[in-house]
């Protein structure tokens, strides 16, 4: 009968007689199928076991390979014995010792299978017959598990039956079991390290496009570590270096166990046989790796972080920046057979980029300081160190523009002194210069940082003021100014002069003229108030009052206070899945049947009328959420604010009250910095936006790239959004390679862990490259306009997202794809197998796209074809490369703006028309513009 395991009859012992040829695994139900199904290599060696498990008599086993101490480590155990035989202490050892003595490593030693002797007698089972006696074990049979090159596991089987193994299973039948099964397994071993060898190349391209472009040491270092703990390789991924106590740790860490990544740390100077894989890295200066972490005796002090975290494998590769030695790349895996020879060569690789990423900001911080330095001789005056003509010239369009777009009013001002003559004359060159460089500090001192000044030459001073929406505003300015100029200025000799001065002003946008004649009409208010010394009561003039023009308040300001605010809402979607995840509130003005647009009524708005504007916008945003809570229940909500009213104060208090009571959390709504004003107290914005992110409230800086907002704005206010400003996209289908710069915006916001939403998207195809630059958000007339509630409403109803592919759809797609793949090839290493990769199975292939839209036989798709051919050599010609590369780039380009030129030469009804529901697939057409077709 045969024995009872848990109340239930195991299945009758497999029938087998010694000598003959019938081999008793090969009655086991099922074991052929198992032996070609498709399962990865620990999932076969589960079935197996469980397998095994079913044969009455057969109490425990396990499957193990040796690690880097010589020891068996467990892969798989089933039985009572799992315990016992995966602590450290009393694994087998494979060489010497005495737990080298039992049938285990008497196995892997000869390469034949053991049968051991009853426990209670052989003196080989010493360090393990407590534990096997207390769990009811008194046999066992150890199996090598061979392959090509020999034996790479053991399998040990357990009975509680002393006479079990040697009445039923012959040695020479257990042994050719173990090839079977050893052939098995290596076969699966190698598929996965197939597998496996496309994930290393995907891990380098993810490693190559997020150190492209690198915008700071920070953004660097925790970039790629965020990255390559996303990867299926790696689970953690971080940066080791030593303190000024020469203690080496990890600061930066991403992915799983981060927290205990960060709490391993050593005193470098430890001199002890267990060291951290960091330490090792570091001191020797090459890489270090270890397999089956928790097993070795080496890292036994931090085993209870590699049982909690699950490593399996580890490697700590040095980063050497300008040829010294930074840092330490350390990478974490849960997979025990990660680490192998292209899995080293792939580490080594990603440490070294690290630290061309690391060189290349150094690189691109002094150059910027060189051409800041050289900009800053070229742009500003010798003697005072204000910006000079050149300067001014350049800075006024640029001004006008941003005020142009934003609605708000700039005064230019012309300042000349009116006895400036005479103080040279009486006191001297030296003299005058002192009187100059005392009036250009006060000048200078009396401006806010978003204002401008500069010394045109001689006695003479421009002036750009921002914001000066009243002339009650400019009154008190130029007193303030008038004041400064009227302070006593004492020489070198102790003589005190003085200085009296004339000022012209003109406004703009009151004054719509280009710069040059905005410049002739401040100098004409500029001599009317000269011509006027003896008989003036101020000494200013405005162009406006010379022509009877002064600014006087609009019916604008009277719609706004009348409450005749309407708000429009405009969709923002995730790029990747095209779902709607956020929607921007947009001001309009309503007088009867007119819709009033912002560019047209805000320069009437002093910074009272934009707060009160704020506060509408607001309530209007939060009840709209409330009432799309049906069919968009986790939508965010962007208001834009100015930086003059946000530190105002009074935002803060907005909001609260506008959130209280309805049901809207505060992490859904984000404040949109606009680019109308700038910062006058920077501690003051730190402090109101320290105030509003404690709240919960997401912080966003508007139109990046453009005017205020630089990579040290976002970094100092510490934002959560950013956006890339419209110009970006404004003429990509005349000139695709704006998405170059675009693709550079996208890599540092990622680096820098920021989201990131582009602005503008106009058509279908802008939307399609920007799923293959991997932008994160996007918003534009192309998805959808602003629109009143009960249009979103309805909108938001019939939206589909369309299906996610790889595959670019539009040749502007192609275009953003081609840009990635000269990414990754510009630090892709010098390996066969990474340009194999590129060409063949890259992601970043557009071998089928160009056959699916019928290219492949045109000139871009021979000049693709062509490039591919080069990629494949053994021995890489990276100038053709480059050259084949420029080619297929320039046919992209071609293609591109034929295709845009034919769009406008459409109706203007074919060119846009946003479709209110957006279903899944449908072909994209891809117009055959010159040299494609």
């Amino acid at each position: 009968m045969a024995r009872k395991r848990g109340g239930l009859a195991a299945p009758m012992p497999v029938a087998v007689v010694a000598g003959t040829s019938e081999l008793p695994w090969r009655s086991l139900p099922g074991l052929d199928r198992l032996l070609v199904a498709p399962l990865d290599p620990i999932g076969f060696m589960e079935s197996l076991l469980d397998m095994l498990m079913t044969i009455p008599g057969i109490d425990a086993a396990w499957i193990g390979h040796p690690n880097d101490d010589g020891r068996l480590v467990p892969e798989v155990v089933r039985g009572p014995y799992a315990a016992v035989i995966s602590d450290p202490a009393q694994m087998v050892d494979l060489h010497e010792g005495s737990r080298s003595l039992g049938p285990a490593g008497r196995a892997w030693r000869s390469g034949t299978a053991v049968l051991s002797e009853d426990v209670v007698h052989e003196e080989g089972l010493d360090p393990w017959r407590k534990d096997w006696l207390r769990l009811g074990l008194r046999v066992s049979a150890s199996i090598p598990l061979t392959g090509v090159n020999g034996a790479h596991r053991i399998l040990s089987l357990y009975s509680g039956e002393p006479a079990f193994f040697q009445l039923n299973w012959p040695v020479g039948v257990l042994s050719e079991f173990g090839r079977v099964i050893g052939t098995a397994i290596e076969t699966r071993l190698h598929h996965r390290a197939l597998l496996r060898a496309n994930r290393l190349l995907d891990t380098l391209l993810v490693g190559v496009e997020t150190l492209l472009d690198p915008a700071s040491e920070a953004s660097v270092l925790r970039g790629i570590c965020k990255r390559l703990s996303e990867t299926d390789l790696f689970s953690c991924a971080a940066i080791g270096q030593v303190d000024r106590d020469g203690m080496f740790g990890y600061a930066i860490a991403h992915g799983k166990a981060a927290a205990d990544v960060r709490g391993l740390a050593q005193p470098l100077d430890q001199d002890d046989s267990q060291q951290l894989l960091g330490v090792l890295a570091w001191k020797t200066g090459v890489l270090q790796t270890a397999d089956d972490y928790a097993s070795l005796s080496r890292l036994r002090p931090w085993r209870e972080f590699a049982v909690r975290g699950g490593w399996q494998s580890a490697a700590a590769a040095p980063i050497h920046r300008a040829s010294a030695l930074f840092a330490v790349l350390f990478l974490v895996s849960e997979d025990n057979a990660v680490i192998d020879g292209d899995t080293r060569r792939l580490i080594s690789q990603l440490a070294n980029n690290i630290g061309r990423a690391l060189d290349q900001v150094d690189l691109k911080a002094a150059l910027r300081a060189e051409r800041e330095h050289q900009s800053m001789i070229a742009r500003h005056d010798k003697l005072t160190n204000l910006p000079n003509r050149r300067a001014f010239e350049e800075t006024l369009p640029v001004v006008l523009t941003h005020a142009g777009r934003h609605g708000t009013v700039i005064g230019l001002g012309i300042l000349d002194l009116d006895n400036f003559k005479p103080i040279n004359d009486c006191y001297g060159h030296a003299a005058g210069d002192t009187v100059l460089c005392t009036l250009a500090r006060r000048l200078r001192g009396a401006l806010r940082d978003v204002d401008f000044v500069a010394r045109l030459g001689g006695d003479e001073f421009a002036l750009i003021i921002e914001d000066l929406n009243s002339i009650e505003r400019l009154n008190g300015f130029c007193d303030r100014l008038g004041a400064i100029i009227a302070q006593p200025i004492e020489l070198d000799h102790g003589e005190w002069v003085v200085l009296k001065a004339s000022l012209g002003f003109t406004f703009y946008p009151a004054d719509r003229e280009p710069p040059e004649t905005l410049i002739r009409h401040a100098d004409i208010a500029l001599y009317a108030s000269k011509a006027a010394k003896a008989t003036r009561t101020r000494f200013w003039e405005t162009y406006q009052a010379l022509i009877g023009a002064a600014p006087a308040q609009s019916r604008y300001r009277a719609l706004l206070h009348s409450r005749s605010v309407e708000v429009h809402f405009q969709p923002i979607i995730t790029v990747r899945t095209g779902t709607v995840t956020a929607i921007e509130a947009l001001a309009r003005l309503r007088d009867g049947e007119d819709v009033i647009a912002p560019g047209v009524f805000l320069p009437d708005f002093n910074a009272e009328d934009r707060e009160m504007l704020f506060d509408v916008v607001l309530r209007q945003g939060i009840a709209a959420l409330q009432q799309l809570a049906f069919v968009a229940p986790a939508l965010h909500l962007s208001i834009n604010v100015d930086a003059e009213v946000l530190t105002r104060g009074s935002v803060l208090p907005m909001i609260e009250a506008a959130l209280a009571g309805s049901g809207i959390a505060p992490a859904r709504l984000v404040v949109e910095i606009l680019e109308s004003h700038e910062f006058s107290d920077p501690d003051v914005a730190q402090e109101r936006l320290g105030r509003l992110r404690r709240r919960g409230v997401a912080i966003a800086i508007d139109d990046l790239g453009i005017e205020f907002s630089t990579i040290q704005r976002v970094q100092t206010l510490q934002v959560d959004h950013l956006k890339i400003d419209r110009a970006f996209l404004a003429d990509v289908m005349s000139n695709p390679n704006n998405l170059v710069s675009l693709a550079s915006n996208i890599t540092m916001a990622a680096s820098l862990g920021l989201s990131l939403c582009i602005e503008g998207v106009e058509t279908l195809d802008m939307l399609d490259a920007l799923r293959i630059l991997r932008a994160p958000l996007a918003q534009g007339f192309g998805i959808a306009r602003p629109m009143p509630l009960a249009a979103l409403t309805q909108f938001l109803s019939d939206h589909v997202a369309p299906t996610h592919e790889d595959q670019p759809r539009s040749l502007l797609g192609a275009y953003a794809m081609h840009i990635r793949w000269v990414r990754a090839f510009l630090f892709a290493p010098d390996e066969p197998a990474v340009w194999h990769h590129l060409r063949r199975s890259s992601p970043l292939s557009l071998t089928m796209f160009l056959r699916r839209n019928g290219l492949d036989r045109t000139p871009l798709g021979d000049a693709y074809a062509a490039l591919m051919t080069l990629t494949d050599q053994p021995e890489l010609d990276i100038s053709a490369v480059s050259i084949a590369s420029d080619r297929v780039r320039a046919l992209l380009c071609e293609a591109i703006v034929a295709q845009g030129a034919a769009a406008r030469a459409r109706p203007a009804a074919e060119t846009i028309s946003p479709p209110r529901r957006r279903r899944a697939g449908g072909s994209v057409s891809v117009a055959r513009g010159t040299g494609v077709g």
